[in-house]
């Protein structure tokens, strides 16, 4: 795993040795969950190999594709998809279906204008009136659009067995319903859920599902990157405010993504930086998400603060370091990839799942002892 763990303002454990076989347990238990066997038997590539036909076909014939997904699964899939870099001239693709809002639907539609536009509903369970609501309008958006022709094989459906409603629709309809694998609500960033998005779009998926492996598979989580599971289960226990911050505008889903876990995610908060800086005073663990070379750079002119080289990128990256060090009180970590590329984006991923799983089993045991 090529992901720098650095950490800040963190108390000796004197229980560390303890701790350390406690998260062995913790890696021993997630050894067993579908989504890290997946990946560790290259199950989800051929996943992906049987996701071409549908991605190409749906690449190749929309502008743009919508993602339909709600709750949990809606953010893993809008923060793998954004973090990951796609083709050029690749086709869009939009999450949404978590809202009922008339003005996200406007904007929708506004981004939709002139579109050949495709849709992948994607749920695990029984699903929620919003999601119903943006298939039926969407399917209908769509039909009325390009003809009943012309929207054949356009549209389509990633169904868990617990999805019912969507299922009986797209039988009536008779478009294509693909599986979806069990635990994508919580656990999804390698399943056919995140994955058939990252196609439609271009992304490079062999890197990304290769950075997704080599991360579970890091020999770091027996030495000491199963601490940031142990951080994250300690401050939710206590109730201490956790924040997630990003200066990159990529991974402002990503941090929104990681708020989303725990007991409690009330006591979490996904931060952009530097608007949001506000919510980093309160936090009781701070997480931040920096990347080490972002890629695409603007040479800026000369001004008060800038860059020795007039690099944008390497301000950013001066300024992120220089805030986020200057607390010598607040627990952090500071979790950094090296290029903002599909391999890194897996890495992330991976670690992120890996971590709230070691964080779940963390809090469990203090439950089973209270």
């Amino acid at each position: 795993m090529e992901l720098k763990i650095n950490r800040r303002n963190l108390i000796e454990d004197s229980q560390k040795r303890q701790r350390a076989a406690e998260a062995g347990r913790a890696l021993d238990a997630l050894w067993e969950a579908p989504w890290v066997k997946a990946s560790i038997s290259r199950t989800d590539y051929k996943t992906a190999e049987a996701l071409s036909p549908v991605a190409e076909k749906l690449s190749s014939e929309c502008d743009t594709v919508v993602i339909l997904a709600a709750g949990r699964l809606a953010k893993t899939i809008r923060a793998v998809t954004e973090a990951v870099p796609g083709d050029d001239d690749g086709t869009e693709i939009i999450v949404f279906g978590d809202t009922l809002s008339t003005g996200d639907y406007d904007r929708l539609f506004t981004r939709l204008e002139g579109k050949k536009a495709g849709l992948v509903t994607v749920c695990c369970g029984k699903e929620p009136v919003e999601l119903l609501g943006a298939l039926a309008i969407l399917k209908k958006f769509i039909v009325s659009e390009m003809g009943p022709a012309g929207a054949f094989g356009k549209i389509y459906a990633v169904c868990g067995r617990d999805s019912e409603a969507v299922v009986n629709d797209a039988v009536k309809s008779e478009y294509q319903v693909i599986p979806l694998e069990e635990g994508t609500d919580i656990y999804g960033a390698n399943s056919t859920g995140a994955i058939l998005p990252l196609m439609i779009k271009g992304a490079d998926i062999s890197a990304y599902l290769e950075g997704f492996y080599d991360a579970v598979s890091s020999p770091s989580w027996d030495v000491d990157a199963w601490e940031y599971g142990a951080a994250l289960a300690d401050a939710d226990s206590a109730l201490r405010p956790l924040v997630f911050s990003t200066w990159h505008s990529e991974l402002e889903s990503t941090v929104k993504w990681m708020s989303s876990f725990g007991e409690d995610p009330g006591y979490r908060r996904g931060a952009r930086l530097p608007e949001d800086s506000a919510i980093c005073a309160y936090a009781g663990l701070e997480t931040l998400i920096s990347v080490e070379n972002p890629g695409e750079d603007l040479m800026t002119p000369l001004f008060q603060g800038c860059n020795a080289d007039g690099s944008l990128n390497l301000l950013l990256n001066e300024e992120s370091r220089k805030k986020f060090y200057a607390d010598e009180e607040t627990p952090g970590f500071e979790i950094v990839m090296g290029e903002r590329d599909a391999s890194f984006a897996g890495q992330l991923a991976a670690f992120i799942q890996i971590s709230e799983g070691i964080a779940d089993f963390f809090r469990g045991e203090k439950g089973d002892n209270k």
